[in-house]
This record gives structure tokens, C-alpha cells and sequence, in this order.
């Protein structure tokens, strides 16, 4: 599952702050600081992450089809973003 090389974690925070308060946007990178190809948005409210989610899931960004679900810590209301290989 991957990103776009060049998504940015402001990108993702824009995106996601459509559906309410972003509290954390963080894409994953090795050492060398390039990206992963994943990445984290934690929500403030748990509502929000799931409006994000509903809407988000199975759409385009950054010319890629992307998966958005529930992390698995709820408590936090994160949603998980990443590519879904086709």
C-alpha cells in the first residue's frame, strides 16, 4: 500500500480538516526520511474520523486510489491512510 512519493503531511492535513479538527498528520519514513508510502491523521473527535473515512475511502488523491479506515488504537480516532493495490 502506498502514498504518493510526494504527498506531505500538510497535504493530508488539509484534506482531512474538511471533516473536523486534525490533532496529528504524520507520513511514515525510513531513515533516510523518505516516505513509507502510509500514513497517520488522527482526528480529534471520533465522529469526524468517521465522516473522514466515509467519505474518503476508495477515492483518488494524488493520483492514487487510497484506503482510509480506523486505526487500531480507537481511542485515539485515528484514521490510517495508504494505497490500496489493485
Amino acid at each position: 500500500m502506498q502514498l504518493a512519493w510526494a504527498t506531505t503531511d500538510e497535504q493530508l492535513k488539509a484534506l482531512f480538516s474538511d471533516f473536523g479538527a486534525v490533532s496529528k498528520c504524520v507520513i511514515a519514513t525510513d531513515r533516510s526520511g523518505r516516505s513509507k508510502g502510509f500514513a497517520t491523521v488522527t482526528m480529534a473527535k471520533a465522529t469526524d474520523a468517521q465522516a473522514a473515512i466515509n467519505t474518503l475511502n476508495d477515492t483518488e488523491f494524488g493520483d492514487r486510489k487510497i484506503v482510509v479506515r480506523m486505526g487500531m488504537s480507537q481511542s485515539h480516532f485515528h484514521c490510517s491512510l495508504s494505497r490500496r493495490f489493485i
